[in-house]
């Protein structure tokens, strides 16, 4: 009789640690699963960086030759877009590689590159050359002052993670053709997610107590 006894009480720890153990087991999987994909999950910046390299590689002779050194996010003023600069090479028509920096808009909209210069020497002034012409290059030497004087002057940015944002770019291409990307959701729908990886370990958490007191 004792011996049933002993047998009875053991079966019955080893179900209760079986039970425990597969509640642990399945939480911690929902918990990776879901910290994965809040890991990957663009915010808002990146996902303005990504449609700003999707139009870069639109703007290249050769987009699979495009190399990214360095992308910047500048923060401005309540009246003005915040504004993107890349540090990038590719190839031009000659098949060499050109190092340039162009910007964008905070949506990914393409403002300018230091490498546009075929007109920047012509000054207005020139009569030699038509009127379209002259202003041409005096929209390109405005534009690169400014794109210089931002990347060499300016210490008000944030390097944004490159790889995060080229290994996720799938996550806004359908955002491409907008005039005005939905973007601006991006950062709630993050939190959203932590919320529910949140929700989860608790009700894990409770879960496995119950357990322990039965």
């Amino acid at each position: 009789m004792k011996n049933n006894k002993l047998k009875n009480i053991i079966e019955k720890f080893n179900n209760i640690n079986q039970k425990k153990k597969k509640i642990l087991i399945i939480i911690t999987i929902v918990e990776i699963i879901l910290l994965i994909i809040f890991c990957n999950l663009l915010t808002r910046k990146e996902a303005g960086v990504g449609l700003a390299i999707i139009h870069l590689k639109e703007q290249l002779k050769a987009p699979s030759s495009l190399q990214i050194h360095e992308i910047r996010y500048y923060k401005r003023d309540e009246n003005e877009l915040d504004t993107i600069l890349i540090d990038y090479s590719s190839e031009n028509s000659y098949g060499g590689m050109v190092r340039s920096i162009a910007r964008f808009t905070e949506y990914g909209l393409f403002q300018g590159d230091i490498s546009d210069n075929y007109y920047s020497d012509i000054e207005f002034s020139d009569y030699y050359y038509s009127k379209e012409e002259r202003k041409k290059g005096a929209q390109q030497r405005k534009t690169i002052a400014e794109i210089e004087l931002l990347w060499n002057y300016t210490d008000d940015y944030e390097i944004v993670n490159k790889n995060k944002v080229l290994r996720n770019l799938f996550q806004v291409q359908s955002e491409k053709e907008k005039i005005v990307p939905n973007i601006d959701l991006r950062d709630g729908f993050r939190y959203g997610v932590l919320f529910i990886i949140i929700v989860i370990l608790v009700i894990g958490i409770i879960a496995y107590k119950k357990e322990n007191k039965q």
